[in-house]
């Protein structure tokens, strides 16, 4: 709940619930490993993060590992993560309303999330975010962002193993707004037919490289 922590020098492992972990606005997770396997129901979720996960410095001290059932809408708007590892893997296809992503120092990985995984406003500095495909259908779009805020991403990498057509799509409701790469790279593996997208609103690429499918592009 609120005002609480939640931290450990082991391992925890829970399994088989139908809500595993909820973590209310205003709360925190930090260092420890937490295993969670075979949770949640269809439509559902089974570990919630509404407050902060924030290891105390080295992020291999946080480590969350989630191979659930369902997986839908893991985390809040009012969400971060950082010095962290967090891998989110949704057995059952499922989808991700957009909602902000908070990324400071962390590693991320997510799998299983419906025709795409939707982002409002990414926030990222010296981390990694990794989109990949469920184990037996294709993401066809594969990552998002369309937030009315602008997002910004430095010192970063942001890769996407989603399926032959799966890219980086841009649509942004105000067309002033824009997204801004600094320092960083985006992974594109596909079939050569999803890109960088953008649709709606302006992307800005300062010293950063687009990679797709090994062949490499700057700004």
């Amino acid at each position: 709940s609120k005002g609480a922590t939640l931290t450990g020098s082991g391992e925890m492992q829970m399994r088989g619930f139908a809500t595993a972990l909820t973590a209310e606005a205003g709360s925190l997770i930090t260092d420890g490993i937490y295993n969670f396997q075979d949770n949640g129901v269809e439509d559902g979720t089974g570990v919630s993060f509404g407050g902060k996960v924030k290891g105390s410095g080295d992020k291999n001290k946080l480590r969350i590992m989630v191979n659930d059932i369902c997986s839908t809408d893991f985390y809040n708007d009012g969400s971060s993560f950082e010095n962290c590892i967090v891998n989110v893997n949704s057995q059952k296809r499922t989808w991700f309303d957009a909602r902000n992503l908070t990324l400071k120092n962390a590693d991320f990985t997510v799998a299983g999330f419906g025709m795409g995984y939707y982002i409002d406003t990414l926030d990222m500095e010296n981390s990694s975010l990794t989109v990949n495909k469920g184990s037996s259908w294709i993401c066809r779009t594969g990552f998002t962002i369309q937030g009315a805020k602008e997002s910004h991403v430095s010192n970063s990498k942001i890769t996407v193993n989603a399926g032959t057509t799966a890219g980086i799509s841009i649509g942004l409701p105000d067309e002033t707004k824009k997204i801004t790469f600094k320092d960083s790279t985006l992974e594109l593996n596909n079939s050569g037919v999803g890109g960088l997208n953008i649709n709606t609103g302006s992307v800005e690429l300062i010293n950063s490289t687009i990679i797709s499918n090994g062949k490499k592009s700057g700004a």
